[in-house]
């Protein structure tokens, strides 16, 4: 604890209150008002006046160690080191005119736990109580700390020590009470300590123990799959692991698909399978345990992946349409997920699947192009379309009747030939 200013100090600043009255009125401050250290570390302590007198002097009363002063016209300084006191209280002081006061600081020691112990846990059964025991070593101040019990995310208690008596560091323990149900089966508990001292803020925790509920495994367990969905280039391969929670001895877990396993792993409460040459489009592998009894499936999706393809069958390269026919432009290509297929003809999008009446102006080459999120592919479709030449057609009937004509005329005259 700080020790008390002289006496002889205090009995000079009361004989001259009065006359310090008379000659102007000053102020002493301190900074920090407040300081939080840890045990054995040190602070700048600075005492300051609105004082005038050029003689006026200060200084800093405590029982703690001052090293490294500093000062000015209207302030000293000091460095206090290895602070050992839990609480203390150093006064600042000035002299003015033959006045004297003084302010004082507020210094807290504190020491951060050193162990948060969560103490082991039995295996419990089920709807039976049992007390969960925190201990907090070697903390000080107890009476800024708070203790918290938690079971996963919910708080279970909070303890806090207003009453403590002492200031040193002490070790604190902390019980309460749970009944486990079936749904505690496998949950967390953690013990959180906070130190809250004028501002500063310190947090520790335990290790986190897990509850074992005996009787809750077989009425109450879960199969989870890794990963629930997958993609997969098409013919391709990945593992699936399945696992759960159940902690029956003996219990037992596979994989039903339709899809090619190899290389299975297996550890305690888990078995993965490697599935290769995955060539199904969409398939649903299912995940089992037994346990005690009790069976539960869980189900994975699996997609297999690859980029656009065209051929013929398809997209065809060649179509051979007749003028004035009803056609259509047809260009599908292969792929998951599903292609997106564009056409254009001299750089005009032209539609796909829409029947239509053919024209001359048809005729030509057609760029395509098939995409999706895994690549993409192109190919060029060529159009030919058949019509009715009339200027060929009209030669053709005039050359075709000029030699029916001739042939015409070359009869008769041969006819009369004979006659004559």
């Amino acid at each position: 604890m700080a020790q008390p200013v002289p006496v002889l100090l205090w009995a000079w600043g009361t004989l001259t209150a009065l006359a310090g009255a008379a000659q102007g009125s000053f102020e002493v401050s301190v900074s920090p008002e407040a300081a939080v250290v840890e045990h054995g570390g040190s602070v700048w302590i600075n005492c300051s006046t609105t004082c005038r007198d050029p003689g006026a002097s200060g200084g800093l009363e405590t029982s703690l160690i001052k090293t490294d002063r500093k000062n000015g016209s209207s302030w000293v300084a000091f460095r206090l080191l290895n602070i050992k006191e839990w609480a203390s209280s150093p006064q600042c002081y000035f002299t003015c005119n033959g006045n004297i006061k003084l302010v004082t600081a507020n210094i807290s020691a504190y020491r951060a736990p050193e162990r948060v112990v969560l103490e082991p846990l039995p295996e419990m059964e089920l709807g039976q109580a049992y007390n969960v025991m925190c201990r907090v070593l070697n903390v000080a101040p107890v009476t800024h700390l708070t203790v918290t019990l938690r079971r996963g995310g919910e708080t279970l208690h909070t303890e806090t020590f207003q009453n403590h008596t002492g200031t040193g560091p002490d070790d604190i323990t902390v019980i309460t009470e749970i009944t486990p149900q079936r749904s505690d089966h496998g949950q967390e508990i953690t013990c959180h300590t906070a130190l809250d001292l004028h501002g500063s803020h310190f947090e520790n925790s335990s290790s986190a123990v897990e509850l074992k509920v005996y009787g809750a495994a077989q009425g109450s367990f879960e199969v989870s799959v890794s990963p629930e969905a997958a993609m997969v280039e098409h013919g391709g391969s990945v593992w699936i692991n399945c696992s759960t929670t159940c902690q029956v001895p003996g219990a037992s877990g596979g994989l039903e698909t339709s899809l090619i396993k190899t290389d299975r792993k297996n550890g305690s409460s888990w078995v993965a399978f490697r599935l290769v040459n995955i060539k199904e489009w969409a398939s649903s592998p299912q995940c089992y345990f037994t346990c005690g009894g009790t069976i539960k499936l869980v189900t994975a999706n699996i997609s297999a992946y690859h980029g656009p393809r065209m051929n013929d069958s398809g997209c065809p390269r060649e179509w051979i349409w007749k003028e004035g026919t009803e056609q259509t432009f047809s260009c599908l290509a292969q792929g998951n997920p599903a292609p997106a297929v564009e056409c254009m003809k001299d750089g005009v999008p032209v539609s796909i699947g829409v029947q239509r009446q053919v024209r001359r102006e048809d005729a030509g080459t057609y760029h395509c192009k098939a995409s999706n999120a895994h690549g993409s592919a192109s190919r060029d479709v060529t159009v030919q379309v058949e019509y009715l030449n009339i200027v060929v057609l009209t030669l053709g009937l005039v050359g075709a009747a000029a030699v029916l004509t001739g042939l015409g005329v070359g009869g008769y005259m041969y006819y009369r030939s004979t006659r004559i």
